[in-house]
């Protein structure tokens, strides 16, 4: 299997060859709505509406701009940072957002391409180049990267990985004889800090740097002062990110060592299962803890990670391509595995984005070690053998992102998959709502409240869904529900002052929606509420005052605008009056182009 020297220009086909298949096999996500989380995260982010929110942004948790959902264990400004340049380019329009994950993925497989290459190269691979194009193949068409890209809200994933791929790559670079450069050492410096800034687990990549090196065993410890920088720059991370959030958030169950240490086993055993075989996809697995390191899933999974360990342990010293696929599969899961810290979504496809890296190295190496022993033929066996798992994968990639089209179709599969999931049941009820199929919501939230009778959200929706119905009395008993379960919910309270003012109690109306506002000020929906009924009752400065504040949140709401349009007709301003209308009508002419 013996190639020539690789030229740029071959480089250069190959690298575009891979970002073609990688954007292709992901491009029907560009069609695809906001889902799950990304109401909150982009549609309800107040952060990404204007750059005055910088400072905000840097100096918060990454739910600081909920508070609501109170504090979390998460700091990760690049992600709002990202979402501000979209937003403030091209508004709320989804296309935009799932663009930059297919880009992000695209350039990402090239960074694959390019650094099995290298690593390759390095240990003398003939076939060099083929091994990376299989790896950059295999790894852009993985079905397990579907939750990462297809979802809008999975950009923290994609951008850790390429800015601690970009920064691997460099250090590589920088320490070849003959091409050391300090600018290529700034530059992977600086990505690290980046990838920092995206995600917590790029942590790991001083730690993979020293391990990676020390399978070199070649003046290991001088290379030390390499280190340092990357050391120096984790612990003043650490420092930052301690004095801004604290330490690390559990999620408030039993956080005790023995209560969760058995299910680490387990989980891991099930994040390679997914590597090898990527089937039966699910954005939310329902996960219940094995309780005893007796189980027989606890044995099993005690069992494969033995023997990972013992190949890494093996490969440290053997083969320093094997242990490199093996540390970049650990390393970045090591923190998706501490389970009191990840709460209730303990295993998530998107974790696997890094690892996957690892996977495909591992997995190229397999098929040309098997096809290396064959004397005829070998190279074309090895070449046709990685093109087919890649149009495997592409073709089970291509079918998982339509499940990410739209709520309905995600929580409609992951209902089906994980019928006891409080989760997908309540989310599977807000999609019918949505879809004004009231009847089904009900059904849905009702299961969702059979699971959990104790969560106030699934009781506010359950009361809105009445109310659509005009069940009066069953939606006043849900709302009030919820809102005993979670005093100061500012959802459950602007809901119900919806609810109260279309029954004529409009000071009982007013209040709520003064109650959602004291919980969450920038919530444009509730001073639009407050402002409606404030016009009902005929105090129109006050209307006038709230409908203005729901547009410094909501620029682009065209009902605000009508109606603050009337106000200032009732107050007799009626230049005031015509410029809103006009806006108005310039704003629904621009959604009926969209």
């Amino acid at each position: 299997m013996k190639e020539n020297t690789m030229n740029k220009r071959t480089m250069l086909y190959g690298a575009s060859a891979i970002f073609l298949v990688a954007f292709g096999v992901f491009a029907n996500t560009l069609p695809n709505g906001f889902v799950y989380d990304d109401a909150k995260q982009i549609l309800s982010n107040i952060w990404i509406t204007d750059l005055r929110y910088l400072p905000d942004i840097f100096t918060h948790d990454v739910w600081g701009f909920w508070p609501e959902h109170g504090a979390s264990g998460y700091y990760r400004p690049m992600m709002h940072i990202l979402n501000l340049a979209l937003n403030q380019t091209f508004g709320l329009l989804p296309w935009a957002y799932h663009f930059m994950n297919v880009l992000f993925h695209s350039v990402n497989s090239v960074l694959v391409f390019l650094l099995t290459f290298d690593l390759f190269r390095k240990e003398g691979k003939t076939s060099a180049f083929s091994l990376a194009l299989i790896s950059g193949l295999l790894f852009a068409s993985h079905p397990i990267h579907c939750e990462a890209v297809a979802w809008a809200g999975g950009i923290p994933d994609l951008s850790y990985t390429f800015f601690l791929l970009l920064s691997f790559y460099l250090y590589q670079r920088s320490t070849e004889k003959g091409s050391s450069s300090p600018l290529l050492l700034s530059v992977s410096l600086l990505s690290f800090v980046l990838a920092l800034l995206s995600k917590e687990p790029a942590l790991i990549l001083p730690f993979i740097l020293i391990l990676y090196e020390s399978s070199e065993r070649k003046d290991h410890h001088l290379k030390l002062q390499r280190y340092i920088p990357y050391i120096v720059i984790a612990v003043a991370y650490l420092a930052v990110r301690f004095a801004i959030i604290g330490g690390i958030k559990t999620s408030g169950e039993d956080s005790s060592v023995v209560s969760w240490l058995p299910d680490v086993f387990v989980l891991f055993a099930t994040y390679l299962g997914k590597l090898l075989l990527p089937i039966n996809l699910n954005v939310y697995y329902s996960y219940s803890s094995a309780g005893s390191f007796l189980a027989p899933s606890v044995l099993l999974g005690i069992v494969v990670t033995c023997i990972f360990i013992t190949a890494l342990i093996i490969s440290f010293r053997k083969s320093r391509l094997v242990f490199t696929g093996l540390l970049f599969i650990a390393a970045p899961l090591l923190p998706a595995l501490y389970i009191p810290a990840i709460g209730g979504t303990p295993f998530a496809e998107r974790y696997l984005y890094l690892p996957s890296f690892g996977y495909v190295l591992l997995l190229s190496l397999v098929i040309y070690s098997i096809t290396e022993q064959l004397r005829h033929h070998g190279f074309l066996l090895f070449v046709t053998a990685g093109i087919a798992i890649a149009l495997f994968y592409s073709f089970g990639a291509i079918a998982r992102n339509q499940v990410w089209e739209n709520d309905f179709s995600l929580w409609y599969d992951t209902v089906q998959k994980s019928p006891a999931s409080f989760i997908a049941r309540n989310n599977l009820g807000r999609a019918y709502f949505t879809m004004r199929d009231v009847d089904s919501a009900i059904e849905q939230y009702q299961v969702a409240l059979s699971l959990e009778p104790n969560h106030a959200e699934a009781h506010n929706n359950l009361g809105a869904a009445y109310a659509t119905k005009n069940m009066t009395g069953e939606a006043e008993q849900h709302f009030l529900l919820a809102l005993k379960l979670k005093p100061g919910y500012s959802d459950a309270h602007n809901n119900i002052g919806i609810f109260y003012g279309s029954q004529g109690q409009n000071d009982r109306a007013i209040y709520h929606f003064k109650s959602a506002l004291k919980s969450r000020p920038d919530f444009g929906d509730a001073h639009h509420n407050l402002a409606v009924t404030y016009l009902a009752v005929g105090a129109l400065d006050l209307a006038i005052k709230h409908f203005n504040s729901a547009l410094e949140f909501e620029p682009d709401n065209v009902n605000t605008h009508l109606n603050l349009a009337r106000a200032y007709e009732q107050k007799g301003l009626l230049i005031e009056a015509r410029r809103h209308r006009l806006r108005a009508e310039v704003l629904k002419g621009g959604q009926a182009g969209q």
